[in-house]
């Protein structure tokens, strides 16, 4: 397995390499303010991403961390429509020639929670591989990370060797070394593998998320941010049908997911008490639905109309959000 993902790498860096890649630039967009978000996020530290995270920014790489910081604080879908979103790029950032050294960096950290550890490589390896002299502190800890949680003790112990080169990292290095871990290494190593995917060789193309994400819920049901992450793909894409297919009813579900289905249910002409009861809409819900319905037919769809009281519904943004991408 570890000779295919490196196959896989090592093309990935060649197509790059012969598409002119960016990825030798820094980022243009956010500079040190990405950078000090990176660092929260590769340390966990959620709350300083959203103290310090701007949630007007329409630059992808800080809606992408805003929205991390809130899934892992298990506020993803009660603060999804409150800010700027750039569509898919909110939750999952891109990996190919158009992008630079931060972006395809920052590309593995969602991954790397998520607990889909060959595309969290992915990112690592090509960050790695177009760092200065070849060599990254940060790629080091997050490779020997995913190696151990994987249980290549081989690959692990490569990187955590280097990364006894750095005082920062040495002693971190030599408690989950294999063969001398801790128990408390040993226990949140554990915690981690249990979101695996229950099949170590299946790849899925840079793109598709969502392949992934099914991967990952069927592994583990009670993986419920993997589940999150893949229903506000949906939302965010505007797919209503792939959502309606994904979406499991429960009473007191997020509001974006009650008002999501409501759209599903009116375009196939199932609006009625049977159907409400059964995807578990709260009355309320309902009221505002209805009376988003009436106010955008009589005015012909005026934004203006419903942005007072609409604004930060799923059904303005589904009518009218447009991504201004940086």
């Amino acid at each position: 397995m570890e000779r295919l993902r490196t196959i896989i790498c090592l093309f990935t860096c060649t197509a790059l390499l012969f598409c002119g890649c960016r990825g030798v630039q820094k980022h243009s967009e956010g500079g040190e303010h990405l950078l000090e978000l990176d660092l929260a996020a590769r340390s966990g530290d959620w709350n300083r991403i959203l103290e310090i995270a701007d949630p007007a920014s329409t630059i992808s790489a800080e809606a992408y961390y805003l929205n991390l910081a809130h899934a892992m604080t298990g506020r993803l879908t009660d603060s999804l429509m409150y800010r700027y979103q750039p569509f898919e790029r909110g939750l999952f950032l891109p990996v190919d020639q158009n992008q630079d050294l931060f972006t395809i960096w920052a590309a593995g950290e969602v991954w790397f929670r998520l607990g889909e550890m060959t595309m969290a490589e992915h990112s690592a390896i090509l960050s790695l591989a177009f760092s200065e002299g070849h060599k990254s502190e940060k790629a080091f800890v997050r490779l020997a990370q995913i190696n151990l949680i994987t249980g290549d003790d081989n690959a692990a112990a490569k990187y955590l060797t280097q990364l006894l080169e750095y005082p920062e990292h040495r002693r971190w290095a030599l408690e989950y070394m294999p063969g001398r871990q801790s128990p408390e290494a040993k226990a949140r190593l554990e915690e981690k593998r249990a979101l695996l995917p229950l099949s170590k060789d299946r790849i899925h193309p840079g793109s598709d998320a969502v392949s992934a994400l099914q991967a990952l819920m069927e592994a583990n049901p009670g993986n419920l941010t993997a589940r999150d992450y893949l229903l506000c793909h949906h939302i965010l894409t505007k797919n209503i049908t792939a959502f309606a297919e994904a979406y499991q009813p429960v009473p007191n579900a997020p509001r974006v997911y009650q008002e999501a289905i409501l759209i599903h249910l009116a375009a196939s002409n199932q609006i009625n008490p049977a159907k409400l009861s059964e995807y578990c809409i709260d009355p309320p819900v309902f009221e505002d639905f209805s009376r988003y319905t009436d106010i955008y037919i009589r005015t012909s769809g005026n934004s203006h109309a419903l942005e007072k009281d609409f604004r930060y519904s799923y059904w303005f943004y589904n009518h009218f959000a447009r991504i201004n991408e940086k």
